[in-house]
């Protein structure tokens, strides 16, 4: 068993980095990419006018980062379940996931209506479904398609949590990742069939439970000890994965098999994952190299993840566009952007902290009152 480090706050650093990394894959991607690729956010809210042909090219797989923030997912779930009851559980998940989504999809929301990003119902229906999780829909940033398969892998673990049978966790961990390996086979080797990539299979955890399964079994590994038991089902999973995250390869070079491009694409993968393990392997001795300050912003960063993973898209290519319009050269306007996206998210994150009271006091009254109730 792996002695992590402080129980009270259970912080990996470098996950905390990590986390970051794999958020600033997906603002790269949207901003670099997905500006010059039509029927995307970018595209549409910079009008086709900004392009970045050879830095486009180099970020064309930010998207893995999204398949990173599930790993993580997996393990830091895992870690935050064990040896709480239900109803923690769902507190601290509530409480992490909604005051943040709140603010975020509300500044988003004040930021569509400004620019003209479709007319002013369909702007506050997808306003509504960020803001309450609704699983089917447009939202008011597309960055907000991945929360709902969060809660549903959060939803698996409460119910767990929900019985007190902990011990059933590896079982269940392990059949998420023989479905979902089952799954991307038959994704990948026919994508023709109905089913595949629907939004319902994600919701199902079909499509992404091998990375969210991954990230569990290494946590019963480095943090339960559960030993040469988790090996089978984590290659299982591993195998899922990169089976998964190619046939999300093949859908986004339109079933063109680009080598060096999947070589890329895999060794990223690859090179994360083994980064992965190796913070989480060596969590005490890299806590035990940093000063506190060095800690403090890495975990200023953890913090600052999710705000910047569901502000950047519609806000920072609104930004661009205007700041082209004005004059400004493309690289220039995009320094800009970046800048400001974490300006916002740095402001975002500690205005959350305000909120936070309100939200814990609320949740706690209502669930109080249904428990009462019953």
């Amino acid at each position: 068993m792996l002695n992590i480090g402080s129980s009270k706050t259970r912080q990996i650093v470098g996950l905390d980095f990590l986390r970051f990394s794999a958020a600033l894959f997906v603002l790269l991607y949207h901003f670099l990419y997905l500006t010059s690729s039509e029927g995307h956010t970018p595209f549409r809210l910079t009008h086709g006018i900004v392009s970045f042909p050879i830095a486009g090219s180099l970020s064309q797989f930010g998207w893995i980062g999204v398949e990173i923030f599930f790993l993580i997912s997996g393990f830091v779930i895992s870690l935050s379940a064990s040896g709480r009851s239900a109803r923690q559980f769902f507190e601290s998940r509530f409480l992490r996931l909604v005051p943040t989504a709140f603010l975020c999809a509300s500044i988003t929301f004040f930021v569509a209506l400004l620019v003209n990003d479709g007319d002013i119902l369909s702007i506050i229906k997808r306003y509504i479904r960020s803001v309450f999780f609704i699983p089917f829909g447009e939202y008011i940033d597309g960055s907000y398609w991945t929360l709902c398969i969060e809660v549903m892998f959060y939803g698996l673990i409460w119910l767990i949590l929900l019985f007190r049978k902990w011990s059933l966790f590896f079982y269940v961990i392990c059949f998420l990742a023989v479905i979902s390996f089952i799954y991307n086979i038959i994704a990948f080797y026919t994508p023709e069939i109905w089913f595949i990539n629907s939004r319902v299979t994600d919701l199902l955890l079909l499509r992404h439970g091998c990375e969210f399964a991954l990230g569990g079994l290494l946590y019963l590994y480095f943090v339960e000890g559960s030993g040469f038991k988790v090996f089978f089902p984590a290659v299982i999973a591993f195998v899922g994965s990169c089976y998964e995250i190619s046939v999300q390869f093949l859908r986004h070079t339109h079933d063109a098999w680009d080598i060096t491009g999947y070589i890329t694409l895999m060794t990223i993968w690859m090179f994360s994952l083994g980064i992965f393990i190796y913070f989480v392997k060596n969590n005490l001795t890299i806590v035990s190299r940093l000063n506190s300050n060095t800690l403090s912003i890495i975990r200023q960063m953890g913090i600052m993840t999710y705000p910047l993973y569901l502000l950047h898209a519609v806000i920072g290519s609104a930004l661009l566009y205007q700041l082209v319009l004005l004059g400004v050269h493309a690289t220039v306007a995009m320094i800009i952007v970046v800048i400001t996206t974490f300006i916002l998210t740095y402001t975002v994150s500690k205005v959350e902290i305000f909120i936070h009271p309100f939200f814990k006091t609320s949740l706690s009254f209502t669930l109080n009152k249904i428990l009462l109730k019953k």
